[in-house]
């Protein structure tokens, strides 16, 4: 049986920073398995996003950095959402850049 490209187990997530007014969320993005939309940028300027969903989450203080807490599933809504900083995208992981 052949998985649907969201499922793909070979799709590698990236890590990214969302600030929300005063709390920040560090978290794992998982890029969908299709080549012209495969960045962050392609997720986040999809039109018909609505919701940006996160795992293994870890929950700071906008203004401490204090660690508030972890989850292992977020959604964030998009239009909440400030700032978003890709700390790291598939391609850019050591030993998968070509």
């Amino acid at each position: 049986m052949k998985l649907a490209p969201s499922l793909n187990p070979a799709v590698q997530p990236a890590r990214v920073r969302v600030d929300v007014g005063s709390r920040v969320f560090v978290g794992d993005l998982l890029l969908p398995d299709v080549a012209f939309r495969s960045r962050v940028s392609d997720v986040m300027n999809d039109p018909k996003r609505r919701f940006l969903p996160l795992a293994n989450v870890e929950a700071l203080d906008g203004k401490t950095g204090r660690v508030l807490g972890h989850t292992s599933f977020l959604l964030l809504r998009v239009e909440a959402i400030d700032v978003l900083i890709p700390l790291l995208e598939p391609a850019e992981a050591p030993g998968l850049a070509s």
